[in-house]
């Protein structure tokens, strides 16, 4: 893998961690280990109607 896919991999990593964390309103850690586990599973997570159906798109699209 050469250094552009990398910087591009972590700056969608970081850009979705930068969404979960405002939109969630909790930590760089928690927003981190939520980017990841909607990495892992393909889906993004919902819970008590967060993240809203516009921060999914904006999340989806970035990834």
């Amino acid at each position: 893998m050469n250094t552009e896919t990398i910087e591009k991999i972590y700056k969608t990593f970081e850009k979705s961690i930068e969404i979960l964390k405002e939109e969630l309103d909790v930590d760089f850690l928690d927003a981190f280990i939520e980017t990841g586990d909607n990495l892992i599973s393909g889906q993004i997570h919902v819970e008590d109607g967060k993240p809203s159906e516009a921060i999914i798109g904006e999340l989806k699209k970035n990834i």
